[in-house]
């Protein structure tokens, strides 16, 4: 999913503003984590050996990387096999339970999604992409003070990272704690970017008002209010 950009949100459905603002964080993003390989044809000589049937204990990295291959096959239900595999064979390795909450994630069910990522937690209580995915489902559920709560624990790890930040300015904004919204996307954002951005927020809570304020104040940094656009996610 990508990051390097906040997401413009439909006003429409708040669900559907959510799910823009609040992305998963990939596996290895902003985390001590081991980095997952790119693909499955990217693995290691032994992990080669194993899948040419040299009957080698599977590694974590060569579960990971067939359980992507499976998902960009569209093979969701094989890739949860290989995923939970992955967590009963290596417990410690965090981009599989990620991974995992991922799919559920697609698959909206959200009740497995937490369950799958407080296991993550367990083995790294602090890992902030975790918390991140962890309020990512909160929000998803419209619980914005629980997703608030797992932001802050993710960007006050990392606060450089503009994603995390962007993350805890978007449940502060659903919360309808202005002030605070704004201020956090002033720090990774220009002050035009940071009131269109809220601006969306409140047309998304129903607060019009106060969404009309927030587009003058971006249209008089320059940005106007044409640049909104709506995302489906479906």
């Amino acid at each position: 999913m990508a990051h390097t950009q906040l997401h413009r949100m439909s006003s429409r459905p708040i669900l559907r503003a959510a799910a823009l603002c609040c992305a998963l964080v990939g596996a290895g993003c902003a985390s001590t984590q081991p980095q997952p390989i790119a693909s499955y044809m990217e693995m290691t000589d032994q992990d080669e050996a194993f899948a040419r049937g040299a009957g080698r204990e599977p590694t974590a990295n060569t579960l990971y990387a067939l359980a992507k291959l499976l998902t960009a096959q569209e093979k969701e239900f094989e890739a949860e096999l290989v995923l939970k595999n992955c967590i009963e064979r290596h417990p410690h390795y965090l981009p599989s339970y990620n991974e995992l909450a991922d799919l559920y994630v697609r698959q909206r069910k959200l009740d497995k999604a937490l369950a799958t990522i407080d296991a993550g937690l367990a083995r790294s209580p602090n890992d902030p992409v975790l918390h991140n995915n962890k309020g990512m489902c909160h929000v998803l559920a419209e619980r914005f003070s629980d997703a608030l709560s797992e932001f802050t624990i993710a960007s006050d790890a990392h606060p450089d990272d503009s994603r995390l930040v962007a993350n805890k300015a978007m449940a502060a904004g659903m919360l309808g704690n202005y002030d605070e919204s704004r201020n956090l996307y002033k720090t990774i954002v220009p002050p035009g970017e940071a009131h269109y951005n809220l601006g969306v927020l409140c047309q998304a809570r129903g607060d019009e008002e106060q969404a009309d304020i927030e587009f003058a104040m971006a249209k008089l940094y320059g940005v106007p209010h044409t640049k909104f656009y709506e995302l489906d996610v479906d």
